[in-house]
């Protein structure tokens, strides 16, 4: 039996500074589990990801960017799905060892000025 065809909505999004998630991505350390292997890609190396902490979607609640470098995190393929869709008390203890790295650059960009407040705003836990 053939699929159906569904049309869906076209969504808005914020658009990302290209150069912001590159260099996250030039770490070529995933900043949750610490690895530096995933899988080559065709120009040879390591294949890693961006991921903003405080999601975009939540950029209207904000006075500043966030898409800065002190928001966006380099991460492998694993740890990026696992901060989407873990477990919440999971995905807490891992922000918070990430929030630990990051907190003077959080501070500074005006994205987080506590570590009660980074956990609420990368979890959508804030209204």
């Amino acid at each position: 039996e053939m699929p159906e065809l569904v049309e869906t909505f076209t969504r808005t999004a914020w658009r990302r500074n290209e150069k912001v998630g590159a260099g996250a991505v030039a770490l070529g350390v995933c900043e949750a589990c610490g690895t530096d292997k995933t899988f080559l890609k065709e120009n040879g190396r390591q294949y890693f990801e961006g991921h903003h902490l405080v999601p975009l979607s939540r950029q209207a609640s904000f006075n500043v960017s966030l898409d800065v470098p002190a928001n966006v995190v380099c991460l492998c393929p694993t740890c990026h799905r696992f901060l989407h869709f873990g477990a919440t008390q999971d995905r807490r203890r891992c922000l918070l060892r990430i929030y630990e790295k990051r907190a003077d650059a959080l501070a500074k960009s005006k994205i987080a000025a506590s570590k009660s407040q980074f956990v609420s705003r990368t979890l959508g836990l804030e209204d």
